[in-house]
């Protein structure tokens, strides 16, 4: 009934959409499909595909995987939002303490219902907006941290190692946006490079291949395809990238 009422009141191109969110969110049942966070499960069932296919910033799956080899005592993630990274990295690294801060305190609950269900609440501490004293207080006391940083251009006040020493120690993983402060990696680059290597990473478009679910062949047809590339989309303004910055070895 409920697919007849779609059929006659919407577009194809909406009701395509919509089919393919639904395929989506059936086949996902509430957890991560793909990807290092493959399993995580989510508090809400108002979940974005992107999510839910464990395609979101794919770029840094490998990286994720890396990472998740190191043994953090300690993990801050700030722009924490969902909480998909700060409890995903809580679930990689089963030893480390996690602090998510994130400025929407709407978001908190979320989070901490999330790190509830996945048996990792014990472990995680959810903050509000970040400042310089927060990030260094987060850091203090920490032998082997990873920052992961996702703040909108906060990156600027917040990545400082002449005002937040143990920076120089800490493994990051910061998104760089160029749109909001167009010589950024320079900043980042100048501020770190005498104490870490310097890999960029930048994104990419979703192509169908990305798609992790396997499908019925009669959605498989280039009519079909481009509706799943599109659940996909991370709706950014321009190409991004990342930074990672890893400590150079102790001489």
């Amino acid at each position: 009934m409920i697919h007849g009422l779609l059929k006659r009141i919407l577009p194809r191109r909406l009701r395509f959409s919509c089919q393919a969110r639904q395929f989506i969110a059936k086949s996902a049942g509430g957890r991560v499909c793909s990807g290092p966070f493959a399993g995580m499960a989510f508090a809400s069932s108002d979940v974005h595909p992107k999510y839910l296919l464990g395609t979101y910033e794919l770029e840094l799956n490998p990286l994720l995987r890396r990472l998740s080899e190191q043994s953090f005592d300690r993990i801050v993630d700030v722009g924490a939002e969902t909480g998909y990274y700060a409890v995903g990295l809580a679930l990689l690294n089963r030893h480390a303490r996690i602090f998510a801060f994130e400025a929407d305190e709407g978001f908190h609950a979320g989070i901490q219902e999330m790190a509830r269900i996945n048996g990792v609440a014990d472990r995680l501490a959810v903050g509000g907006y970040c400042e310089p004293h927060n990030l260094k207080a987060g850091l203090q006391g920490s032998y082997h941290c990873l920052v992961f940083m996702d703040c909108e251009g906060g990156e600027k006040l917040l990545l400082d190692p002449s005002a937040i020493p143990e920076l120089k120690r800490c493994h990051i993983v910061v998104e760089l946006h160029d749109f909001v402060h167009r010589d950024i990696a320079d900043i980042i680059g100048s501020r770190f490079r005498p104490s870490h290597t310097i890999t960029e990473i930048w994104s990419r478009q979703r192509t169908f291949a990305d798609f992790p679910l396997h499908m019925p062949r009669s959605l498989r047809t280039w009519l079909f395809r481009k509706y799943y590339v599109s659940t996909m989309n991370e709706g950014r303004p321009e190409p991004m990238r990342w930074h990672f910055l890893e400590p150079a070895p102790q001489k």
